[in-house]
Formats: C-alpha cells, structure tokens, sequence
C-alpha cells in the first residue's frame, strides 16, 4: 500500500489536504484553526451533526452539553437493547422470509433508516419525504455541481418543513421532543441537530459501519465464534472497523499564518483533514490490510480528536453492534452479501 504525501494543496478545490496522522492530530488540538462557518459548508464537510460541526468556539462548548445531555451513555445502553435489539430482529426476520436477498442495500439499510426515524420519533411517512428530497437534491448536486438551484431548493425545503415540526410541537417523543423543550437551544440551532440524521439516511452514511462490521465477523467463522462467547468486544471491533472506511473527512480554516509539514498555510486558507486516509496509513504501517480484532482503539481519528470528537460514536457504534450481535444469535441464516 503507498503512502499518501502528509500535505498536499488540492487546486481544484483550492484547499489544502493533510494525510498524515500526527499532523491531524495536532491541528485538532491547536487553537490556530477554525471550524467551517455556516456560508463556508460545502458538500464535502461533515454533516453529521452540523450544529457542532459549524459551532463558533464560544458556542461550541453550549451545544455539546446539549447533545450530551439526550445521548447520554445509560440512553445509548438502553436504546442497544430496546429499540435498535428489535429493529435488528426484524430486519432478521425479514432475511428468513426473502430468498435471493442484498443484504447491504435492503435489510441494513431498512434497518438504520427504522433506527434514525425511530430515535428522532418522527413518522415513518414523514422521515421518508425528507429522505426522498434529500436524494434528489444529492442527485442535483452530483449532476450540476455548487449552486444548484434545485438542490438548494430541496434543501429549503426539508429546513422549513422541520421547522415547522419544531414550532407545532405535537411530535411526543424521541430527540425531537427534547429539542422542542429545551429551553438552551435557538431554532435554527434545533433544525441543525435534526436534519444531519436524516442526511445520514438518504445518503446511505449510516449503513457503512454496520455493512463493514457485519462482513468482517459474520465472513470469518472463527471471528463469529470469538464473539458469540465474548459479545461485549464487538464494541471495540466496530470502532477499529471504523479506521478502514473511506471518504471521512473534516475541515478547518487557518486563523493566522501557519507551517504545516513544510507548507506554509495562509491565513484563511482552508485545509482538508483526511481522517479515513491517515488512518488507513498508520494502518498499514503496522499491519497492512489488516486490524487485530478486540486491539487498542485510543489512537482512532476517525470519531474525531480533542475536544471536537464525535458526539454520536458511541450511538453510531450501538446500531452497528446490535445489528451483528443479532445475526450472530441467528448464524444459520444464509445471506447473499
């Protein structure tokens, strides 16, 4: 495997691209870096929980101790064991029914799509016209490019109609029923927490970990036996999985003049953090291709660094784990991956 150049400047898209694992690592933590402002997203940033990703440094700290306060770790333990344990066994049975079945479009997908709209607490009728217009505005994007009059529009339109949820307050239930009460939030700030969840969906970013998860235990039958006898380590594999996926990707904006691995960055410029690829790198510098199963998972960038470290890990990592401690339960079920 060649390694990538630890900086390189990206013409096309007029940005900077690091790659290399500890100059990540120290661009996280440095106070000479800022995160995108809300004019400056564009499609390759994060939109995973957008709130945080575009939070001012004063605002930040405000937002993550909302976020924190619904996902906490004992809501995550009990959604694994309620809500996403009977999704998973319904996606199952829906395995035992099928012949001939796709796996990763069909049954995980479906599965993370009852996941997402199940912990927002919207109506299955209406978390699916979101997903559609945001497929279509992806669509637009891809065919069209920036400014896309379409896209944009379809956006407005998944932003206002959310909106309008929040104000009318007759949702009961799940993260959006928190927002609609909690007092710290403004409502813009509120739409920016639900909206990234439905994006997850409709452009198939949530289904990545658990497919990835699922293949790597459930293709190897003496990695599905160590973990029908161990299930708890499952949690520690979904997080080294998580280093081998592509396209993960952050970006921060230089606040002065700065040296970065011989390149000297100018104030304003925008760098790329190329999670997936520095991870990969150090990766295959200690064992290419390959991860050791149940092995030490703090030096992972991939769920982020420092302070801005990814707020919904542990959640992202709860759907993919119940799905495949559930069809490790049911093994004998054939499926066409």
């Amino acid at each position: 495997m060649e390694m990538s150049k630890p900086v390189t400047y990206d013409s096309k898209n007029e940005r900077w691209m690091v790659n290399d694992y500890d100059l990540i690592k120290m661009i996280m933590k440095s106070n000479k870096f800022r995160p995108p402002d809300v004019n400056e997203i564009s499609k390759d940033t994060p939109s995973f929980f957008l709130a945080l990703s575009i939070a001012s440094e004063t605002d930040y700290p405000r937002l993550k101790r909302v976020f924190s306060k619904y996902f906490t770790k004992e809501y995550v333990e009990n959604l694994a064991e309620t809500t996403l344990r009977e999704n998973a066994l319904n996606a199952i049975e829906g395995i035992k029914k099928e012949e001939n079945v796709k796996l990763d479009d069909q049954i995980i997908s479906t599965y993370c799509e009852k996941c997402i709209l199940d912990i927002l607490g919207l109506e299955a009728k209406v978390g699916k016209e979101f997903i559609i217009a945001i497929k279509m505005a992806n669509d637009y994007y891809l065919k069209e490019g920036e400014g896309c009059i379409q896209s944009k529009e379809l956006y407005s339109y998944v932003f206002s109609e959310v909106r309008k949820i929040l104000i009318d307050a007759r949702i009961k239930k799940g993260f959006i029923r928190f927002l609609i009460e909690e007092q710290e939030l403004n409502l813009n700030e509120k739409i920016t927490f639900i909206v990234p969840f439905i994006e997850m969906i409709a452009l198939s970013k949530t289904i990545e970990l658990p497919k990835e998860l699922y293949h790597r235990v459930i293709d190897d039958p003496e990695l599905m036996e160590k973990f029908r006898l161990s299930p708890t380590s499952l949690d520690l594999l979904a997080e080294e999985t998580a280093s081998l996926l592509n396209g993960i990707f952050v970006c921060r904006f230089a606040k002065e003049e700065v040296d970065i691995g011989g390149k000297v960055i100018k104030k304003g410029e925008q760098i790329g953090l190329n999670l997936s690829g520095a991870m990969q790198d150090r990766n295959a510098a200690k064992c290419p291709l390959h991860t050791q199963p149940g092995g030490a998972s703090e030096d992972n960038l991939v769920f982020g660094y420092g302070s801005h470290f990814c707020l919904g890990k542990r959640l992202a990592k709860a759907i993919a784990v119940t799905f495949t401690k559930v069809t490790i339960e049911n093994h004998k079920i054939e499926v066409s991956g």
